[in-house]
C-alpha cells in the first residue's frame, strides 16, 4: 500500500509541473485517489484520471464471500487424495473484484463537475467445499474450507456516478474533492489535483 501511495503522489507532482496551455486554465485535467465501502462494509479503492471530457478509473474492492487466505487451494486433488469427507457450499466469490471504468464528465461550473462511469470488473469465483470429517490422521479438520475447481474469474459490467468539486489555490492548480456511488465498489470519497 505504501508503494502504491508513493507512486500516486509522484505522478501527481510530475503532472502538476506541466504548464497548461492558454491564458485561462480550465482545470479539466485531473488525477485523484478514492476510498470507500459497500453497504455490507467491505472496502474499496480507486485511482482516477481525467483529460477533458473523458477519463478512466481503476478500481479494486467490493463484496465477496471469502478471503482467499480462508479457502485452501485443493485443485487438482480429489477428496480421496485429501483424505476428507466434505459437502459443497456452492459457488462463492473469493476476494474483492478488480477492473476499470470509462468516465464522462459534465462541467456545471468551472469548479463543479458531474460524472458517469461504466466498466468491467473481474472477480474470482470457485466451487467451495467444507470438510465434514477427516478420514486420515493428517487431513484437514472438520470445518476447513477448500476449493475443488481451477481458478476462474467472472466478468461483470458495473457503473456509477458522482460529483467533483475543485478548490483553486492558484491560476493553474486546484485541490479536487470527489464523492460518488459505484454499483460494485459502493460509496466513495476522494482527493486529488486538478490542473
Amino acid at each position: 500500500m505504501y508503494r502504491m501511495m508513493s507512486c500516486i503522489i509522484l505522478v501527481m507532482v510530475l503532472l502538476s509541473a506541466i504548464p497548461a496551455a492558454g491564458e485561462d486554465n480550465t482545470l479539466k485535467k485531473a488525477l485523484w485517489v478514492e476510498g470507500g465501502a459497500t453497504l455490507q462494509g467491505n472496502y474499496s479503492v480507486a485511482l482516477g484520471t481525467r483529460l477533458g471530457p473523458i477519463g478512466m478509473k481503476f478500481g479494486y474492492g467490493g463484496d465477496f464471500d471469502y478471503e482467499g487466505k480462508v479457502v485452501n487451494d485443493a485443485y487438482p486433488f480429489t477428496l480421496a487424495d485429501l483424505g476428507v469427507a466434505a459437502k459443497p457450499v456452492g459457488k462463492k466469490k473469493i476476494d474483492p473484484a478488480f477492473g476499470f471504468d470509462m468516465m464522462g464528465f459534465y462541467d456545471f461550473t468551472r469548479n463543479l463537475t458531474g460524472y458517469a462511469e461504466g466498466g468491467v470488473y473481474w472477480q474470482e469465483e470457485r466451487k467451495v467445499m467444507v470438510v465434514t470429517e477427516a478420514q486420515r490422521l493428517f487431513a484437514w479438520p472438520a470445518g476447513t474450507l477448500f476449493n475443488v475447481e481451477k481458478k476462474r474469474y467472472v466478468l461483470t459490467v458495473e457503473g456509477g456516478a458522482g460529483i467533483q468539486y475543485r478548490i483553486p489555490y492558484d491560476n493553474w492548480h486546484a485541490v479536487l474533492l470527489t464523492a460518488g456511488y459505484h454499483t460494485l465498489r459502493g460509496v466513495s470519497g476522494g482527493i486529488g489535483l486538478a490542473f
